[in-house]
């Protein structure tokens, strides 16, 4: 064998053994940086979101040295982006900071992801997707000191007693949305005084989860004083809606902005 021929056969030998290339991953772009916050903050649980837009960099709950408080149980890691999620521009109208934990369809991202949320200081948890079966009996028992809010659905809403399900209001004309699909129906400044029986959709939030999402800026207007447990503050935000027809959720109003 001529010494050509040997070194080619060798590199040919050293090439077959080498390991295939694992498929690459595309990079997460990391988390912009930010001051500090001091705001009330909720987490919310989302597909994924794009941490880089400049609206919602500055609504990121951040610890002490500026770092984004932020989770994908998904991946295990503190990026949760998605490039196209269509909760983008939702979320930057968010009337709370907040701390974003990516979820998937499967109980073991739900797991974790309830888990970072009960280190997180976060006392607050918005679920804007949706949770696989057994998840809401299962995981909010074992938060039972967090306030979970959801947004109504064709099905019936969690009796657990720190859950508040949240609807839009129905346009006019449509039936009201049942107490048994919702525990309250957010509805804008002044509804109940200004059109009484009917409202449109879009002086409000437009779909069940924008009701959802914004339903934690009734903190900054509702007395709370004597709450002493999530579930208390649930039927605090009850209490002060208004009663519709009978067998109807009652109409909570956003607060004012200042």
């Amino acid at each position: 064998m001529t010494f050509m021929r040997a070194r080619a056969l060798a590199l040919l030998l050293t090439l077959s053994a080498a390991p295939t290339a694992a498929p690459q991953v595309p990079q997460k772009p990391p988390v912009p940086p930010g001051a500090p916050t001091r705001g009330f903050a909720v987490a919310v649980f989302v597909d994924g979101l794009d941490y880089t837009r400049p609206a919602l960099v500055p609504r990121l709950a951040r610890d002490g040295e500026g770092v984004a408080i932020a989770y994908d149980a998904v991946d295990d890691d503190a990026r949760p982006f998605a490039a196209q999620a269509p909760i983008n521009d939702l979320l930057a109208a968010s009337p709370a900071l907040l701390i974003p934990i990516r979820v998937a369809a499967d109980m073991e991202a739900w797991t974790r992801a309830f888990a970072f949320l009960r280190r997180s200081p976060a006392r607050v948890a918005v679920l804007l997707a949706m949770p696989p079966d057994g998840v809401i009996t299962r995981e909010v028992a074992a938060s039972s000191d967090k306030l979970i809010i959801m947004p109504a659905s064709a099905l019936p809403k969690s009796t657990a007693p720190q859950v508040l399900t949240v609807a839009a209001l129905p346009a006019v004309g449509s039936p009201p949305v049942a107490d048994a699909v919702a525990d309250i129906v957010l509805a804008p400044p002044a509804a109940t005084r200004e059109a009484p029986g009917g409202h449109a959709a879009t002086s409000g939030p437009a779909s069940s989860t924008e009701a959802a999402l914004l339903a934690s800026g009734l903190f900054a207007c509702t007395d709370l004083t004597r709450a002493r447990s999530a579930g208390e503050v649930v039927k605090a935000f009850v209490a002060k809606g208004a009663k519709g027809v009978a067998g109807s959720a009652p109409l909570v109003e956003m607060c004012a902005r200042r």
